[in-house]
């Protein structure tokens, strides 16, 4: 699909890019609608290249307009697209992006202005035409990162003992257990209450939302085979489709067919770190 923009009497053709999945990052540029009000455990970024966002986080909150949204994790929020083309970026609350994203606020939408963004938007235009790879991707959102997170440089490295309990999480032996956490203590020698509060101050998010953010992550990987939705939910560690249909709605503000339909008409590219 390609989306037309005009930017200071130049005109622009925006090809709606693949969905380059990263382990840590996931990044499109595409148009959008917008979504019903959700929250996840991933920090988000979105870049309108024309037009407004019209953003707020409960239903009864008034929408503010801005040109670009840094969404902390673990943060209710509604948005209305602008109607045009918008570079989304969703990080891992464990990468050092979304533990800048916290720096700034750690449970208030951030909404900025045109000039609030240090790029020129003609230059994110330039780096959004026909995106193909993911060196490109990775560029895309290196640029976004150090012009809107001005504290990216200083954050200090991840406990590792919540590094050791990220590591562990990654096993996929652990897929079938709903609650890891004991198992996990034992990985970062710390008790199941210290740990739960180490990753929560590190994070945002607690190591149950990160579990099933994760979880959807791997059923979302899957949304491109011929599998059923009951099978992805079992084989990403669901009790059955209900509880993954339940889960995916509040993180994602829409049903897992809605995402599985729209998935097959969108390239998925899967990149390395």
């Amino acid at each position: 699909m390609a989306i037309a923009l005009n930017y200071l009497e130049k005109d622009y053709v925006v090809i709606s890019s693949p969905l380059f999945l990263l382990p840590s990052m996931a990044l499109q540029v595409s148009a959008s609608s917008g979504t019903s009000s959700h929250s996840h455990t991933a920090a988000q970024v979105i870049v309108a290249l024309s037009g407004k966002l019209q953003v707020r986080m409960s239903p009864k909150a008034s929408y503010s307009a801005c040109d670009t949204v840094i969404i902390p994790p673990n943060v209710n929020h509604h948005i209305i697209g602008s109607g045009s083309a918008e570079i989304m970026i969703w990080f891992d609350p464990a990468t050092v992006a979304a533990r800048a994203i916290r720096l700034l606020s750690s449970s208030e939408l951030i909404p900025l202005s045109r000039s609030e963004i240090n790029i020129p938007i003609s230059h994110l235009l330039q780096l959004s035409l026909h995106l193909q790879t993911c060196s490109e991707a990775v560029r895309l959102s290196q640029k976004i990162t150090q012009a809107l997170l001005p504290k990216y440089k200083t954050v200090k490295p991840i406990d590792e003992r919540v590094a050791l309990t990220l590591s562990a999480l990654q096993d996929s032996a652990l897929l079938g257990q709903p609650h890891p956490l004991k198992y996990l203590a034992q990985i970062a020698n710390l008790s199941s209450g210290r740990l739960r509060h180490l990753f929560r101050e590190e994070l945002g998010v607690t190591i149950q939302q990160y579990w099933i953010g994760h979880r959807l992550l791997v059923a979302i990987r899957r949304f491109n085979g011929c599998e059923s939705l009951t099978k992805i939910a079992h084989e990403a560690g669901f009790a059955d489709l209900a509880h993954f249909s339940k889960a995916f709605r509040a993180s994602f503000g829409m049903t897992p067919s809605e995402a599985a339909k729209d998935s097959r008409s969108v390239q998925v590219i899967f990149c390395e770190d």
